[in-house]
């Protein structure tokens, strides 16, 4: 007995590093022959599970606000109508598969109507007792989870349930178009970009790039922040920005800014923020391009030191800025560590991913039914 309809769940869609994961997963579901359900807020604005070909769409209303009390109460009121929205497939054939912690309703849904729960965790940087929260509801529900590395695994395992690790990818379009570009370790009039794409938080390493900038003035600087232009100018209003470095706010495209840079950063603080994969480190080496991220959590498993970029602390400055003066002085050093990432980057398959995931949900299918029959 094989499963052919999957029913995904995911909070919001927005141009972060979850939904497009996702959107890539269903993209593969779908080319499988898979019929797809997808529960999603925010479906009406732009974002990477928009607009996918073979999906059919159920929008549930769900407003992120400023004000926490009121965020709590948007958030408990969309995730617990999730509970009785999905209820209608009670007699269907269906497999429930959960992105992130936050749908507890969804989970809840399907431990009520019987049918195999599987969470996608991405997320380690969540407030202790909301963790507590979410993770009973995996407990209480999940067939199996999914990890995207082996440290959101060793440090946020939910005790009790299968667990299994599979990496992120990158899409093939991406890859292809990444592999195809010539890496230079400087651009045709002689400059040297430094590139960090995140999200508009003080613990993703903001302030840390400006003053880095600050103190090169002759390179180009470039800062890609995952929000909308108003949020980013309300941010740094009244901030002394060096002129060699650009903003730019949230991009559906971010080919042109790896097809610029020399260098990409990661500077996110782990005393506050610990990033559970890196996304934009692997398709930073995809273009090889030499990297620095963090030394602790996901990214320790993508960079190889001295190999294919450096792990260093965001607070360590006079190692950063050793390095870059490093790499922006040498560069047979960048066209070095160019060669590794491209060849590390290529291990982050999309179709060894996406089949990972349907051959662990297919068999997790086969044996939870073999046990109801009794065979």
């Amino acid at each position: 007995m094989s499963i052919r309809k999957i029913v995904c769940i995911q909070s919001r869609n927005d141009f972060t590093g979850s939904p497009k994961v996702l959107s890539q997963v269903l993209r593969a579901m779908v080319r499988e022959g898979y019929s797809i359900d997808l529960h999603c807020s925010n479906l009406q604005e732009d974002g990477f599970l928009r607009g996918l070909d073979g999906v059919d769409y159920y929008p549930f209303r769900y407003h992120m606000s400023e004000n926490k009390i009121v965020r709590f109460f948007t958030f408990m009121t969309a995730h617990l109508g999730l509970v009785f929205r999905l209820l209608k497939y009670k007699n269907q054939d269906v497999v429930f598969y959960i992105n992130t912690l936050l749908p507890f309703g969804a989970a809840l849904a399907g431990w009520c109507i019987g049918k195999p729960v599987y969470y996608h965790i991405h997320e380690a940087q969540l407030q202790k007792h909301f963790k507590a929260f979410l993770q009973f509801f995996v407990r209480l529900t999940c067939h199996h989870a999914i990890y995207v590395s082996e440290y959101l695994l060793q440090n946020e395992k939910v005790e009790g349930v299968k667990s299994s690790v599979i990496y992120n990818a990158l899409p093939t379009s991406f890859m292809q178009r990444a592999m195809a570009y010539g890496y230079r370790s400087r651009s045709e009039e002689g400059r040297f970009t430094v590139l960090m794409l995140t999200s508009l938080l003080p613990e993703k390493g903001l302030w840390e790039y400006l003053s880095l900038a600050q103190q090169f003035p002759k390179l180009d600087w470039d800062l890609v922040i995952s929000a909308k232009k108003n949020d980013i100018d309300a941010f740094f209003e009244g901030k002394d920005l060096p002129q060699n470095l650009k903003l730019y706010p949230k991009q559906s495209e971010v080919h042109p800014f790896y097809e610029k840079a020399q260098l990409v950063m990661n500077l996110s603080d782990v005393r506050y923020y610990i990033e559970s994969f890196g996304l934009t480190i692997i398709e930073a080496m995809a273009y090889g391009i030499p990297v620095i991220g963090p030394p602790v959590g996901g990214p320790v498993e993508l960079i190889d030191e001295d190999e294919t970029g450096y792990k260093i602390d965001a607070k360590n400055g006079e190692g950063l800025k050793a390095i870059v003066e490093k790499l922006s002085g040498i560069p047979a050093e960048c066209q070095r560590l160019s060669a590794n990432a491209r060849q590390k980057s290529s291990a982050f398959d999309e179709k060894l991913q996406c089949r990972s995931i349907i051959d662990l949900i297919e068999n997790e299918n086969v044996r939870q039914v073999a046990l109801v029959e009794g065979k």
